[in-house]
């Protein structure tokens, strides 16, 4: 017989509660940053590669600091997003 017994503990659901990257979520908002900025429309702006959005918001962030004008970071809540589970 097992002497000792394995004790089933239940998942940590903390780890499954995000399903969007956090870097994701940074990216879309930069991206909507630069379209409040009026770095180009919503449609140009969607379609670009994470590095061009990085470079150009990195051209915003250096704009700001000269410029007082220019749209400032907006606060965002922490919010949890969700998502619908796979499908099996």
């Amino acid at each position: 017989m097992i002497k000792n017994k394995v004790k089933h503990t239940p998942p940590d659901w903390a780890k499954y509660k995000k399903n969007v990257p956090d870097k994701k979520i940074e990216l879309r908002r930069m991206k909507e940053k630069l379209i409040a900025a009026h770095f180009g429309s919503e449609n140009q702006v969607m379609r670009w590669r994470e590095d061009k959005v990085r470079a150009t918001y990195k051209r915003l962030e250096e704009l700001r600091k000269k410029n007082p004008k220019v749209p400032q970071k907006p606060d965002y809540p922490e919010a949890e997003v969700s998502t619908r589970p796979p499908k099996l």
